[in-house]
């Protein structure tokens, strides 16, 4: 029996048992090729598929006790904890800035305000002074 089910919704229960395949092999398996998907997954008449809520102790657990990588983390036994650096600003975006902030006050207002197009003539005038674009 083939049976595709779509998932969008939290909580699908499954109407009869079923067999889940990776979904970019479906194609080949329905072809009758004789294709065997990498993956088999057996799912009893019932059960429910959802995205799971709460925390994922259980899960995790059985992940570091089979030696599996947890979705999501860079390592087996990493959740997911670290913390992107941020990258450093270039030789030039540092002069840029500087050259930007020294020419901004001839682009405004009294009140603080661009003038008609103050941003642009400003940015333009800091990359001349920084050395590089126009």
């Amino acid at each position: 029996m083939l049976g595709l089910l779509v998932g969008d919704t939290n909580g699908t229960i499954l109407p009869y048992p079923m067999v889940a395949i990776p979904a970019h092999e479906y194609s080949a398996c329905v072809a009758g090729s004789g294709y065997t998907p990498s993956h088999t997954l057996y799912l009893k008449e019932g059960e429910v598929i959802g995205i799971p809520q709460g925390n994922l102790t259980e899960a995790q657990e059985s992940a570091q006790a089979t030696g599996l990588p947890i979705m999501g983390a860079t390592s087996a036994g990493d959740a997911g904890d670290s913390v992107k650096q941020p990258k450093k600003p270039s030789k030039y975006n540092r002069a840029y800035a500087r050259a930007f902030k020294s020419v901004a006050g001839r682009y405004k207002t009294k009140n603080g305000k661009w003038k008609k197009n103050g941003f642009r003539s400003a940015s333009r005038a800091a990359h001349k002074i920084a050395g590089g674009k126009n």
